[in-house]
């Protein structure tokens, strides 16, 4: 018997940009989803994936792999020629994003910056 458990991701496709919300959790246990998925759209022709955090007042819980398979997924990105950005990230998640000096290596944006983009 296959123990599914239901993504707790949406993705939406449009033109060639994949947005991702990630909902309250990225995690061991469904980072996996998120992988294919991703790899998939890169693959796909995908050139700007938008991983959006869940609002400040329910804040998006990431564990070390989760932030390790954004890492990854920010380099496959980056060798297909695309991009892969954090939008709206919690103040939770930016703080530890500057401790650990990620602020760095991820490109970010708020929900401005999303409007002036599209």
């Amino acid at each position: 018997m296959i123990n599914e458990i239901a993504s707790p991701f949406r993705f939406a496709h449009i033109g060639d940009t994949l947005t991702v919300e990630l909902g309250d959790r990225l995690a061991m246990e469904n980072r996996q989803g998120l992988r294919s998925e991703v790899v998939a759209a890169l693959v796909g022709g995908v050139r700007l994936v938008r991983v959006r955090f869940a609002p400040a007042e329910r804040p998006t819980f990431v564990d070390s792999s989760g932030w390790g398979v954004l890492v990854a997924l920010t380099r496959k990105a980056r060798e297909a020629g695309a991009r892969l950005v954090l939008a709206d990230v919690d103040p939770g998640n930016s703080e530890y994003l500057g401790m650990t000096r990620l602020d760095q290596f991820f490109q970010m944006e708020g929900p401005d910056e999303e409007r002036l983009a599209a």
